[in-house]
């Protein structure tokens, strides 16, 4: 939950009624009416069975010699299993890994995973505000600037230690391992704005759904070193601010990756949440499509969330074609999430209001209808 804790759901559809973390009493203080920051992310160790360990990002409090400008500090933590109860994690165990300092209460990211390489991977937004520029911000934007570690996909080896201390270590084929020019060690991709939920699929391919400013939503599949284009294109376009010459590379002259997927706000949405590549059996017709869904149609006071699904052109080349799915009944709620089971077959987190008032979220399982 965003607000702070984790729950156990059991197979029967019942909350059991202690968490099995809460970090609540850890978290920045959260705007009720709308706030990306919380509780955002969570993986377990790929061998959480025999170690226990697992992993977080939460919006902690300013650090108390921070920036003036800063909101909260984004930190990526792991912590244990309870010795005595599989049920609960211990809330004493904490290991702070990262701690990043943001200026605004959006674009947060983030989301957390393991590869099929045992990396951990993370990503973040690119501090928030518009455009990536304000408080906080380097010049050229959090997504360009490889110095700095929003606006990125990361990724650690959480199971060694790095140098003078470092609770993790660097991959050694990272692109941007040898810290080359001051780029961070950690960065793997870059050129992000709010890449919210990401994916590996089957093949080991990584899938991102990257949320857009004012007319596009995006989908990406990503490649190390890779520079996805924000903040001077939204898709495959430029952005308003930067305008229609906006250079087609990153500072280095490194070539803009296009996303796989792109659709505008006037046609589906408004915020794009990354999916899954389906690989269940309930559904035949979408196995092997990737199906992702968007927030809402509009920004309130009602939730219209919608569901979609693409494939690959037949050329292998291009955007890929993507049509939104029917949905008996409608989702009239806000589509915070998809989650997948291990049968994989797809759920929607969803709440009905934008903010985080109330209690109002529902986790819904994807059927095919009767």
């Amino acid at each position: 939950e965003q607000t702070g804790a984790i729950r156990i759901l059991t197979p029967a559809g019942r909350i059991r009624p202690v968490p099995f973390l809460d970090l609540a009493d850890r978290m920045a203080d959260l705007e009720g009416d709308y706030d990306e920051r919380g509780l955002l992310a969570l993986a377990f160790h790929r061998s959480y069975a025999a170690n226990g360990r697992l992993f977080v990002v939460y919006s902690a409090p300013p650090r108390a010699n921070g920036p003036e400008w800063s909101v909260s500090t984004t930190t990526l933590s792991e912590f244990r299993v309870s010795a005595s109860d599989p049920s609960a994690a211990d809330p004493a165990s904490e290991r702070r890994l990262l701690r990043i300092d943001k200026a605004d209460i959006n674009h947060a990211g983030a989301d957390l995973g393991f590869g099929p390489d045992g990396f951990l991977y993370v990503s973040l937004g690119d501090g928030g505000g518009r455009n990536d520029v304000g408080p906080g911000h380097p010049e050229i934007g959090h997504g360009q600037d490889v110095s700095t570690l929003a606006g990125s996909i990361l990724r650690i080896d959480v199971d060694a230690r790095g140098p003078g201390g470092r609770p993790y270590a660097i991959p050694p084929d990272n692109p941007f391992a040898d810290g080359r020019g001051g780029a961070r060690p950690e960065t793997f991709a870059y050129g992000f704005r709010n890449p919210y939920r990401f994916s590996f699929d089957a093949r080991g391919r990584l899938f991102i759904g990257d949320v857009g400013q004012d007319i596009y939503e995006e989908v990406d599949l990503v490649r190390a070193g890779g520079n996805y284009g924000w903040r001077t294109r939204e898709g495959t376009h430029c952005t308003p601010f930067v305008g229609e010459g906006c250079r087609r590379a990153g500072p280095d002259g490194e070539p803009f990756i296009d996303p796989i997927i792109e659709y505008e706000h006037a046609d589906v949405g408004t915020a794009v949440i990354g999916g899954f590549v389906y690989r269940g059996r309930a559904i035949p017709s979408l196995r092997g499509a990737y199906v992702f869904g968007d927030w809402s149609r509009t920004f309130g006071p009602r939730g219209e969330a919608t569901l979609l699904a693409a494939r690959p052109p037949p050329s292998g080349r291009g955007l890929w074609p993507h049509r939104v799915l029917s949905v008996e009944g409608g989702i009239p709620h806000f589509l915070v999430g998809i989650g997948q089971d291990e049968a994989g077959e797809l759920y929607l987190l969803t709440r009905d209001a934008p903010g985080l008032a109330g209690d109002s979220g529902r986790i819904f399982k994807v059927i095919p209808v009767a």
